[in-house]
């Protein structure tokens, strides 16, 4: 996106990290500087168009996910079987349906690690990687990914973004990063001394949520289509992160108390295919910082936008 360019989010309701308590009522919209929100869902083809009519986008970024932290996962998709299925693959067909009617407008579909599965040799993933997802979650992301090749074997400006962990300050609580900055929070403010965590000896490819918004932005300039990977480059374990978190605060004789002490490998995005198709961009910071962020966001209220 450039400068000045006028951004339309769909939401069915209002993100109270911007309009609190705000509800909303039919299709409502409000205007701050150049972003616009529309509070409506796209349950159907009919209502989906309507509303892409009225937007007229040059760039459709499908962000909707029914997700959680990976513990969780399992039981979300039994919950909510029915409307993962619907936000991520038959919304991505509503989405693909309308390009092929205005064929020049561009399609970015987020896609998750979780379609793949971390097995012997393999640990660097890239779009072409077999896809063999452990989960429903994982299953409704390859369906989604079926469609957008098939868009993109119609000549349609289609792009999948294929996301690996990812955090930031405006993360939800549950997930690894917000967990470590309450308990460092805890750590820094009282005599507490012990971080758990269900497994601090995983590793995991984890980027800025920031610097991945960069990097889809820098996948929907290119002028063909093409699917991508997007994370680190990099595993981390999480003791090794939690150590120099405590560093960083000097945080004397951390102890680090784990429910168990396997899945010390994973899936890592393949640096050799974000350079290919993300030249410009620059990498996500160190997950440290990000980190660091979330804390001082707990504790102060203040974020770094970029």
């Amino acid at each position: 996106m450039n400068l000045g360019d006028s951004v339309f989010c769909v939401s069915p309701t209002a993100p109270k990290e911007v309009f609190g308590k705000l509800q909303s009522n039919g299709v409502e919209l409000i205007n701050k500087e150049n972003i616009n929100w529309l509070f409506t869902r796209l349950d159907t083809f009919q209502e989906t168009s309507k509303i892409l009519e009225i937007i007229k986008p040059d760039k459709i970024y499908h962000l909707a996910g029914v997700h959680g932290p990976s513990d969780t996962l399992e039981k979300i998709a039994k919950d909510f079987a029915s409307e993962m299925y619907r936000v991520h693959v038959i919304l991505t067909q509503y989405f693909i349906d309308w390009c092929s009617q205005n064929p020049n407008t561009k399609l970015v579909v987020s896609l998750s690690a979780k379609m793949f599965s971390l097995k012997d040799g393999l640990e660097i993933v890239d779009s072409l990687s077999e896809v063999n997802p452990e989960n429903y979650y994982g299953e409704t992301k390859a369906l989604a990914y079926e469609k957008v090749k098939l868009g993109q074997l119609s000549g349609l400006f289609i792009y999948a973004a294929i996301l690996f962990p990812h955090s930031s300050p405006l993360s939800k609580e549950g997930f690894l990063l917000p967990h470590l900055a309450n308990q460092l929070l805890i750590a820094k403010n009282s005599a507490q001394s012990v971080i758990k965590l269900n497994n601090a000896f995983a590793a995991v490819d984890i980027s800025d949520a920031r610097d991945v918004c960069s990097a889809i932005v820098e996948l929907s300039n290119l002028e063909f289509a093409t699917n991508s990977v997007i994370g680190s480059g990099y595993s981390l374990r999480i003791d090794s992160l939690i150590n120099n978190a405590a560093a960083t605060y000097n945080l004397k004789g951390i102890q680090i108390e784990s429910n168990c002490f396997s899945k010390d490998r994973s899936l890592i995005a393949s640096k050799s295919e974000m350079k290919m198709n993300l030249p410009n961009w620059a990498g996500s910071r160190p997950i440290l910082n990000t980190l660091i962020d979330i804390v001082s966001f707990k504790e102060h209220g203040k974020m770094k936008l970029s």
